[in-house]
């Protein structure tokens, strides 16, 4: 099974979010977002029970992806919930050596901050020891804060630009957009992170205008299209369905990544 870079590829590329609890429900999941149209999985260890998170049980999983690159994130919930974040890391880097490129290293890894973005200087300092043994094992990270508000877009850039100073190759961040002001704000931001990182980025939101923007940004610039192939009690709806996402970007007669 071959690691496809996330970084090397010509476009974003159209990711399968998997949210199950064990390895079965996670191969169907595999196979039916493959049909959808998936160009790249990512894996959220937390949703998988923490029995089939070794790496045997991992790579046969991985193994149904061939040879889609793969992104894994392990955040504070469902069957991590009560894990610590040294033990979430682990198991990262137990499903990284089981075949994923990617690992989503949360911005306040090591000490909790309700933005996801600390500044605790061990902390700080802990994240960058994990990246650079992250690209000691020829993986690739991307870190993510995850904001329940919405911010302005000067702070944004700020906490964009300080996930590459850590040395992340993609900064991820989630906002909110609850009306067509923040959703405007935001789209305006997307503009902002271009002109001002010098790595690629991820920017989407929720509240009751995002899938404007989870389809809308990466046209403009944003790095990763999350997408789900079907909606259950456990997958994240405000990700845009992948075979509808999948249309509107083979029907939209631009390619904004030759203009």
């Amino acid at each position: 099974m071959s690691k496809q870079s996330f970084l090397d590829c010509k476009k974003p590329l159209l990711t399968a979010m998997i949210q199950k609890p064990d390895p079965d429900s996670c191969i169907s999941a595999i196979r039916n977002a493959v049909y959808d149209g998936a160009e790249a999985f990512g894996f959220q260890i937390c949703e998988l029970k923490r029995e089939y998170r070794d790496e045997e049980t991992l790579r046969h999983i991985f193994s149904y992806c061939g040879s889609h690159p793969i992104y894994i994130t392990n955040y504070r919930q469902r069957y991590s919930d009560k894990v610590s974040d040294e033990d979430r890391t682990e198991e990262m880097l137990t499903a990284m050596r089981a075949g994923a490129v990617l690992m989503d290293v949360m911005g306040d890894l090591y000490c909790p901050d309700p933005r996801q973005l600390t500044y605790d200087a061990e902390a700080v300092k802990k994240q960058k020891e994990l990246i650079h043994e992250i690209h000691d094992m020829g993986g690739e990270v991307l870190m993510s804060a995850h904001i329940w508000e919405f911010v302005p877009g000067n702070e944004i850039v700020k906490m964009a630009q300080e996930m590459e100073a850590r040395g992340a190759d993609i900064a991820k961040i989630v906002t909110m957009a609850n009306n067509m002001d923040e959703l405007q704000s935001n789209i305006d931001t997307l503009f902002a992170l271009r002109q001002k990182l010098s790595i690629p980025f991820v920017f989407l939101a929720n509240g009751a205008y995002c899938k404007y923007q989870r389809i809308i940004a990466p046209m403009l610039g944003s790095w990763l299209v999350m997408c789900v192939s079907r909606y259950d009690s456990i997958t994240t709806k405000e990700q845009p369905l992948l075979r509808n996402t999948k249309i509107a970007f083979d029907n939209i007669d631009v390619d904004p990544y030759r203009v």
